[in-house]
């Protein structure tokens, strides 16, 4: 039984080791730390109504190749500008992914790093002239995932401009005593302060003239 059970394990250490016998974990710790500093940027320019996008990889080291998991395309350092390549005239709002390799690595053949960049969606209404005043709505901003006509735009926009002076006609109709007396004041204060101040001096007189008649 003893023997089964060592053969056994002799059958099965082998399948669960997967490092290469020539792995150098200090060279591989190192070509790690090299992936690591790997870069990713999104640029993107307008156009008429849409945006074009630009991604690109900076840093890319001699010894190192992405691969663009979107096509499985390999890209060597002879591929690059000085270790920076670009990938041109994306449109489609997504998340790509690009995975980082080195010739160097001896101990597995699996990715080092892995990069991603996210394309947002690009709204074509968000610099219509019904935008103004409203930038901050949601249908007014320039990454926004919405799927509407120019009349569906254009009805969801209205329909939100007059919740909005609704919303004011409200805070309007239940502003307090106070508020209109403060209202009041703040425009008239020029008229009024010195009056209050008159008052207020008269008042104080004639108080301590009767304090005093008191005292006698």
């Amino acid at each position: 039984m003893k023997k089964l059970l060592i053969f056994f394990l002799i059958l099965i250490i082998p399948m669960t080791v997967h490092a290469s016998p020539y792995c150098d974990y200090n060279e591989y710790n190192e070509i790690l730390k090299k992936a690591g500093n790997v870069n990713i940027m999104v640029d993107y320019k307008e156009l008429e109504d849409s945006a074009v996008f630009t991604i690109t990889l900076y840093n890319i080291q001699a010894d190192e190749y992405i691969v663009n998991n979107e096509t499985g395309n390999k890209y060597y350092y002879a591929d690059t500008n000085n270790g920076i390549i670009s990938f041109n005239n994306i449109t489609e709002p997504k998340i790509y992914k690009f995975t980082i390799y080195s010739t160097l690595n001896q101990c597995d053949d699996s990715a080092l790093a892995t990069l991603y960049a996210t394309v947002p969606t690009y709204n074509k209404y968000y610099k219509n002239k019904l935008c103004e005043g409203i930038e901050d709505y949601k249908l007014c901003q320039r990454w926004s995932t919405i799927d509407l006509t120019y009349e569906e735009f254009k009805s969801q926009i209205d329909s939100y401009k007059a919740s909005k002076i609704e919303e004011a006609d409200k805070d309007d109709t239940y502003k307090s005593i106070f508020d209109y007396m403060l209202d009041f004041y703040l425009k008239y204060y020029y008229y009024l302060l010195p009056s209050i101040i008159v008052i207020s001096i008269i008042s104080i007189f004639i108080i301590k003239k009767r304090e005093n008649k008191f005292k006698l």
